[in-house]
């Protein structure tokens, strides 16, 4: 956390070089002997993979439009962002990065492709005109030409031209495909609205001195001027049939015209003087089937009008000034843009309006309205806890975004939130009020914990027990613990103005780190200072504990990141940033590292380098950052009061990464096998393998890809795998296991399925041709002998399907025992019958057999595949295979979850051993170990 960023204060550009350490700190980490790991050179990559935003407008919206097709919403404020909403759920779904001063107007294109923003820059003759790509959000062109304030775009019905007007008495239309000036059309004053008609052929505007101008498109020609209004024509709109149009305006001293009036464009004849208003009229807008016409004002109302007869229909009450609305394109709800009255600075607010009706639908900026200082996970990762500069603390879910609970109260910014191990009590800090303990659920106050002076808590902790909680003072410079049931203070500690707290995970000792650059590690216990790890040049940001307690992390403002050793205090290494971190987080599984500030960096540990640097949706500054535990997700708050939820593509590994992807197929009728690996880590050493042979190693190149042949494969059902040579893709597998187009079949007589592994391929029914060739190796199998010998002890493979592979017969490895791939069921049962119906272990009545002899025959009829599958009784306390007993080594559950497919044939059901059969049994287990 680092509540005193400000904006643009950690801005970091994408083509600043990497920076060394400082001299101190490097000299520092030289006396330990430590390593000091160069700084990678890792470009910006755009945009996290983001699941959701939710944010809003920390100042106010002037302008809102709707897409043609309904499903969005785009607003441009004056904290110079432009913003896309989804309006099913209120999400936000995009930033529009570039704009350089306030955003005044904003419009789509009729196909909904593009949007285009204006707005007011400084020096006023830059204010510029930009037009983007909805789709990814890229800038197509940065159009400047007014020499003053743009207040209004609108796009031609064919979208090939733009047009722009601005204070400075000019009209200017612009070719959209590229940004070149096609005519200008003069005021006589500043023109502060324009609209372009359904129907191409004309354009109105508005301006200061009362006077809307109709011209014809085509050559730009002044057609008629309307001279009625007294005052600013602020907002003008035509008819869906574009032979109306409305208007409205204002201004604030007399004679105060606040009136909407409605024209006939064909010979500019005024047909209604809609009156009600009692402040300046800011937008206006026609229905869609034409019947109405709305109208926002800085009265705090919407108003709808009858087009007939001029008649009021509804008053719609907002709770602060109106300054843009739009209907929706089916006409059923009307956006409005209000200044938020609640906020710090003015923030700006979207809300949802019912036409038929009136009623509120829902509001789309629920989000902070100023920076998030603070931010907290619950350790089942199902609630997230926020601060904001905006004097709230809130409760959000975390996989919905949906806001459980707010707490507010406090003249000054909420600074820390920590969540009890429950999720049941949130603790709050502020810079005025005294710490405070609440419940999740109802909000209901706990108990206050009084005791701070001048009560500034800048970190609150709980305890993993969630008996204590500890809070940071940063006037009185003091740590104090307390009893989370009483409330009692337990002890305090003197330790200088600090700004993070964390607990160690066994609960026993406490880090703390703030403004004096040294980090102190308190025993829990009895509060005493344990240790003092000195070593950063700046003032300490953060410090995070790895997952497993043996590490942590601690981030500067010397920009640089120091790991920990948490035994003895060594410092391991120190990895140097391009700028310094205001907040830091470790993977759920400790291989990488979170850093943010003016950009998100993911690090591997082991050595530093940058994984991945998102520059994109940033907003100038990130200022805590938090993962969810057992996911690849994390969390962050931005300046501008944005929540994100985003993935950590190399959570859960340090090679291939999280969203590896392994594409297979056949070539040339399948005799040769085209694999390909992509979206994996940078510079890994991978090792590819077809049918489990055949080892070619690969390294991936800078964008993660690399590819591989195997050659004379032959017709049939190829599995290629890719592994990294250091460690496991995932989870202590293979990332994933992908056949070809013939497919790896599991087949019994009258039922085939394909074999599905790892989401890489999905159930298929096998030709018919090759269920008859199964069919008759079948028969085949009836005239070998019946009576063999058992398996070795401890093997259950009772109800579940089994495979003979072609590889492996062919290959001589008769009768090799594996385990059962989970989840497979000739009966079609979920995993949880099958389950159920797992019995039959060496040594119980009923015992499966094995016949190598019928292997043999089957390796000999060149590879076709066989299964054989028997019913036995419910076995109600089935036994987990040994780890021992287990092919390979793999451990794994009472499933065999974690093991492959098998090469098991089963005896038939009844039929037992002798004793004479058990005592050869030893032989035969040898004969298999061995092939």
């Amino acid at each position: 956390m680092n509540i005193w960023a400000k904006k643009g204060a950690a801005k970091v550009s994408k083509h600043n070089p990497a920076v060394s350490p400082t001299t101190a700190t490097t000299a520092i980490l030289a006396a330990f002997g430590t390593m000091v790991v160069p700084p990678a050179g890792a470009r910006a990559q755009g945009r996290p993979d983001i699941v959701w935003m939710r944010g809003g407008h920390w100042a106010p919206a002037r302008s809102v439009a709707y897409s043609p097709d309904g499903r969005f919403v785009a607003s441009g404020s004056d904290d110079w962002t432009l913003k896309l909403w989804r309006v099913s759920d209120g999400m936000l779904i995009r930033t529009f990065r570039g704009n350089t001063g306030y955003v005044t107007a904003v419009a789509f294109s009729a196909d909904g492709q593009m949007l285009a923003a204006a707005g007011r820059s400084y020096p006023l003759d830059q204010s510029p005109v930009t037009l983007w790509r909805v789709s990814d959000g890229e800038q197509l062109h940065v159009i400047r030409g007014h020499n003053d304030v743009v207040t209004a775009v609108s796009f031609s019905p064919d979208g090939q031209t733009l047009v722009s007007a601005s204070r400075d008495a000019a009209v200017k239309l612009w070719r959209t495909a590229d940004a070149e000036l096609v005519r200008t059309l003069i005021h006589a004053r500043g023109v502060e609205s324009v609209a372009w008609s359904p129907d191409g052929q004309t354009i109105a505007s508005g301006g200061t001195i009362g006077t809307i101008k109709i011209w014809r498109a085509a050559d730009g020609e002044l057609l008629r001027s309307l001279n009625e209004h007294l005052q600013i024509v602020r907002s003008v709109a035509f008819s869906p049939g574009s032979e109306l149009l409305v208007s409205g305006g204002g201004d604030y001293v007399p004679p105060y015209d606040y009136t909407v009036r409605l024209w006939r464009v064909a010979d500019g004849t005024l047909l209604q003087t809609l009156g009600g208003h009692t402040e300046l009229v800011t937008s206006v807008a026609f229905a869609p089937d034409a019947r109405s016409v709305a109208s926002g004002s800085w009265d705090k109302t919407l108003r709808l009008w009858r087009i007939a007869d001029g008649a009021p229909i509804r008053t719609i009450e907002e709770s602060d000034l109106v300054f843009s609305l739009g209907y929706s394109p089916d006409g059923e709800s009307i956006v409005s843009a209000i200044e938020n009255p609640t906020a710090y600075w003015f923030g700006g607010i979207l809300n949802l309006w019912r036409v038929s009706d009136g009623g509120f639908i829902r509001t789309l900026t629920t989000g902070h309205a100023r920076q998030v200082h603070s931010l907290a996970v619950s350790p089942d990762g199902a609630l997230l806890a926020t601060a904001s500069e905006d004097r709230t603390a809130r409760v959000w879910d975390a996989s919905t975004a949906g806001e459980l609970l707010r707490v507010s109260g406090c003249e000054r910014d909420a600074t820390a939130v920590a969540l009890s191990p429950d999720g049941a009590m949130l603790a709050v800090g502020s810079l005025d009020c005294p710490p405070e303990l609440r419940r999740v659920e109802s909000g209901e106050l706990i108990r206050v914990l009084e005791g701070h002076t001048r009560n500034t808590v800048y970190a609150v902790e709980f305890a993993p027990d969630g008996l204590a909680v500890a809070t940071a003072g940063y006037d009185d410079g003091t740590i104090r613990l307390w009893r989370v049931t009483t409330g009692e203070l337990l002890w305090t500690a003197g330790a200088g103005r600090m700004k993070t707290l964390v607990f160690s995970p066994d609960g026993l000792t406490l880090l703390s780190a703030g403004d004096d650059r040294s980090i102190r590690l308190w025993r829990v216990a009895d509060g005493q200072l344990v240790r003092t790890f000195a070593g950063h040049a700046g003032a300490v940001t953060s410090i995070a504990y790895a997952p497993d307690g043996r590490m942590f992390a601690s981030a500067g403002r010397d920009e640089t990141i120091i790991l920990w050793r948490a035994s003895d205090g060594a410092p391991v290494s120190i990895i140097p940033l391009d700028s310094y971190a205001n907040s830091i987080a470790f993977s759920h599984e400790g291989q990488t590292l979170i850093a943010v500030g003016g950009a998100a960096r993911i690090l591997r540990v082991s050595d530093g380098t940058v994984l991945a640097n998102y520059d994109e949706e940033i907003s100038n500054a990130i200022n805590t950052v938090r993962n969810l535990p057992r996911s690849d997700m994390f969390v962050y708050g931005r300046f501008d009061g944005t929540l994100v939820m985003a993935r950590n593509p190399f959570a859960g590994n340090a090679g291939c990464g999280r969203e590896a992807r392994l594409a297979v197929r056949c070539k040339r009728g399948g005799n040769t096998v085209f694999a390909k690996m992509t979206q994996a880590a940078p510079g890994i050493p991978v090792t590819f393998t077809v049918d489990g042979q055949h080892p070619t190693r690969r390294t991936t190149d800078d964008k993660g890809k690399t590819q591989v042949k195997f050659k004379r494969r032959g017709p049939g059902a190829h599995t290629v795998r890719v592994c990294n040579l250091e460690k496991p893709c995932w989870n202590g597998q293979c990332q994933c296991s992908h056949t070809a187009r013939r497919r790896l079949w599991v087949v019994h007589r009258r039922f085939a399925r394909a074999l599905s592994r790892d989401r890489c391929e999905s159930p298929y029914r096998p030709p018919s041709s090759h269920r008859r060739r199964t069919r008759r190796l079948s028969s085949h199998e009836h005239r070998l002998p019946r009576r063999t010998p058992a398996l070795r002890p401890g093997q259950g493979v009772n109800d579940v399907s089994y495979i003979v592979r072609r590889q492996a017969l062919v290959g001589g490895e008769v009768g090799k025992v594996i385990a059962q791939h989970p989840g497979l069921d000739g009966a079609g049962r979920d995993a949880e019958d099958a389950d159920a119906q797992r019995t039959a272990f060496v040594g119980q009545a009923d015992r499966p057999r094995v016949d190598p002899r019928l292997a043999r025959a089957v390796g000999a009829q060149a590879g076709k595949g066989i299964l054989r599958r028997h019913r036995r009784d419910v076995d109600d306390h089935p036994a987990p295979l040994p780890h021992e007993d287990r092919p390979d080594g793999l451990a794994g559950d009472e499933h065999g979850a974690d093991v492959d497919v098998q090469h098991v044939i089963q005896r038939p059901h009844g039929q037992r051993l002798d004793a004479a059969e058990r005592g050869r049994a030893g032989a035969v287990d040898e004969d298999v170990d061995s092939a």
